[in-house]
């Protein structure tokens, strides 16, 4: 599940970082997609001899609870001053807190809510973005349509549980 592919790819793994992957996917909710995620972001900061490493997916991706916040900041950076005002406006559409639990669960929007040349709908775009220069992935939310064909957006991840 994580060797294979990354030899495919002319990558090597150290065992210390399979092992690692594999207990914190383990108990994560959503741990299999969190891992994808790390293990595209570790390739891309491998270096020259082109191998995955602990030191690297621990300072570098934030291991699998500091993914998503470390592509987040990706999509920040990429969208400059205007991400982090449009930020709440959006998830706030996407993700239900239960006031008494605390449990945070994805929901999905129709993206007509945003019009197109707005802060909010270039949020929408970055952050759903599989770019074509990988380091400029985020890949946050998913663009998709609705049972009536309507574009909608939705998180990507399940988000838990919040506070």
């Amino acid at each position: 599940m994580i060797e294979g592919p990354a030899q495919a790819v002319g990558l090597a793994v150290e065992p210390q970082l399979t092992a690692q992957l594999v207990q914190e996917a383990d108990r994560e909710p959503g741990g299999l997609a969190l891992l994808a995620a790390a293990l595209q972001d570790i390739g891309l900061a491998a270096g020259d001899d082109r191998t995955l490493q602990l030191a690297c997916y621990r300072e570098v991706v934030g291991g699998l609870a500091g993914v998503l916040s470390t592509r987040a900041e990706r999509g920040l950076a990429l969208l400059g001053d205007e991400g982090p005002a449009a930020l709440p406006h959006v998830f706030a559409h996407l993700v239900h807190i239960d006031p008494e639990t605390g449990a945070a669960t994805r929901r999905r929007a129709p993206l007509a809510q945003w019009p197109a040349d707005s802060a909010e709908r270039r949020l929408i775009d970055c952050f759903a973005r599989d770019a074509d220069r990988p380091q400029d992935a985020v890949r946050l939310l998913v663009c998709d349509r609705g049972r009536g064909g309507e574009p909608t957006v939705e998180v990507a991840h399940e988000p838990g549980r919040l506070g």
